[in-house]
């Protein structure tokens, strides 16, 4: 961060220094007798700022850099990936700069095109964006080279990744295998993913405040529309969540990170995913597939989701063949 030391002559001869620390913003003055001296201080101030740069942002968390960035440029092009920067942050904004590798934000691309169906041209939008922040701390002698210089998109190649979805027996399979494992801590959170058909960032967020035993419902805030809604939990959920609040010591029901549901998701994947390449948002399209085909409607689909529109939900999953549907006739007779 640029630092210039001013030097000023003041009334009874000698030389002041001042300057404004550029991270808390307070101004600094110290006297000397002659402007040999203050120039000494002013080289001895500067240089150390410059030298002690890389440390101090190596060691800074990305979300408290990125703060830095947007003040010194309001103007940067991460204001055009909001949504996506919010995604950012929640998967790295603890982290350290200095262990936001190349693999780790390559796998991140690769989730956000998996639960979003993003295109190669979004995902390239995406890093363009963030390219303007690790240009910041090239510039500034931080980094030598972008993370991201080693990613990219070939746009030509485009192809929209198959949709991922699991059968109720295979659900139930893979549920029971991580209840059985080492990763055993992640059922609950697995388990009530698949149940309600919520996105992950909203189970995430869940509080025990936002848990209702007694009327059943499950209440999500600050979901993708900005709504809240409310979801009807069945009573095996209901039982698994009452189980899992008696180990809990948190507000949160679930003490989770982005990334440690990441790096759950790559260990079970590898062991156990009937060849399918999932991520959680999986667990979305599944649940409105399987709801679908035991002939669930799709305005009631589209409340349960929290689309906004009827169109939406049409749009993701109206291409349910009727052979797909167990159910067709109405009648029992």
């Amino acid at each position: 961060m640029e630092l210039e030391v001013k030097i000023h002559k003041i009334k009874d001869g000698g030389y002041r220094t001042s300057y404004v620390n550029p991270i808390t913003k307070k101004r600094h003055r110290q006297k000397f007798l002659t402007k040999e001296e203050a120039l000494m201080a002013k080289h001895k101030i500067e240089g150390k700022n410059r030298s002690g740069d890389k440390a101090f942002f190596m060691n800074m968390s990305v979300s408290k850099i990125c703060s830095i960035h947007l003040r010194e440029y309001p103007n940067s092009k991460l204001d055009n990936i909001k949504k996506v920067y919010n995604d950012f942050l929640n998967s790295f904004g603890n982290a350290l700069l200095r262990d936001l590798t190349k693999t780790e934000l390559a796998s991140w691309f690769s989730d956000l095109k998996m639960e979003n169906n993003y295109s190669l041209a979004t995902l390239h939008r995406i890093k363009s964006g963030l390219n303007h922040l690790f240009n910041y701390l090239i510039d500034k002698g931080i980094l030598l080279e972008s993370p991201l210089s080693g990613i990219k998109f070939d746009c030509k190649k485009d192809q929209k990744r198959k949709r991922v979805v699991f059968s109720s027996d295979e659900l139930l399979s893979l549920l029971n295998y991580v209840k059985g494992s080492r990763y055993n801590h992640l059922y609950p959170y697995m388990y009530t993913l698949i149940c309600t058909g919520a996105r992950r960032s909203e189970i995430l967020k869940l509080k025990w405040e936002d848990v209702d035993f007694n009327t059943g419902l499950l209440s999500l805030h600050k979901t993708k529309n900005g709504t809240t809604r409310q979801l009807h939990m069945n009573t095996k959920l209901k039982k698994v969540l009452q189980e899992h609040k008696t180990t809990s010591n948190s507000q949160k029901v679930f003490k989770l990170t982005v990334a440690m549901l990441r790096h759950y998701k790559s260990k079970i994947n590898s062991k156990y995913s009937y060849n399918k390449k999932w991520t959680y948002h999986a667990f979305r399209h599944s649940f409105a597939y399987n709801y679908l085909k035991k002939g669930g409607q799709m305005y009631e689909l589209q409340a349960i989701l929290g689309h906004k529109s009827i169109q939406m939900t049409v749009d993701l999953y109206g291409q349910l063949q009727a052979c797909d549907i167990e159910q067709v006739s109405p009648y029992e007779f």
